[in-house]
């Protein structure tokens, strides 16, 4: 199968997956029709793998799901999802030597990948390259002004240069901004702490 075949056989089976909320993040996607050359083949090896994926991520099989990951990205180098999610289980091992490099290669095919961007962006906090990180992040946030996360690790970056009011304003604007209880309280938490001056460090 050639690289063109095995783009649409990915983007086939993105239309054929329902990624879950935990990994919901970016804007909202819209309806696409999509013929592709693949087999039926194809197309089953790759719902059937990335939905084992979602398995081993809610059961917490993370170095499974790493494994089957590697492979899907090994068959469909452009099928960005998969990039994403093995990039996010890196970040979660500290291995940003790894988050780089993944992020990269999604980024060669896929530059405007809100995820992609935000990762290589805290790839780029962890190295104090912050103005870099925070170019990265003020680029997403005007693309995707519904992701709330951005405003999140803007916040933190700000926090860390001593700018507290606006860090304040980043982090509490996801209040308007979000349902994600989770996300809700981290926001909530660290307002409190901003407004007392306190420097805020990275939620996972």
């Amino acid at each position: 199968m050639n690289a063109r075949t095995a783009t649409l056989c990915a983007v086939s089976g993105i239309v054929l997956l329902a990624l879950p909320v935990l990994y919901s993040l970016g804007p909202g996607s819209g309806r696409t029709t999509i013929l592709s050359p693949c087999t039926h083949t194809d197309t089953q090896y790759l719902v059937t793998s990335m939905n084992r994926v979602y398995e081993d991520l809610a059961l917490a099989r993370y170095e499974n799901a790493a494994v089957l990951l590697d492979d899907i990205i090994l068959r469909y180098p452009f099928y960005s999802v998969a990039g994403v999610l093995r990039a996010r289980l890196s970040l979660a091992e500290g291995d940003y030597g790894s988050v780089r490099t993944i992020i990269e290669n999604v980024l060669e095919t896929d530059s405007r990948n809100a995820e992609a961007l935000h990762l290589l962006a805290l790839v780029y906090e962890q190295d104090e390259n912050y103005a870099v990180s925070l170019a990265i992040l003020d680029l997403v946030s005007r693309r995707n002004e519904d992701f709330a996360r951005i405003y999140l690790d803007r916040g933190r970056i700000y926090s860390r240069l001593g700018l507290f009011e606006e860090a304040y304003a980043d982090v509490s604007r996801i209040e308007h901004m979000t349902r994600n209880e989770a996300l809700l309280q981290v926001s909530r938490r660290l307002t409190a702490l901003l407004e007392h001056g306190v420097f805020i460090e990275r939620q996972n």
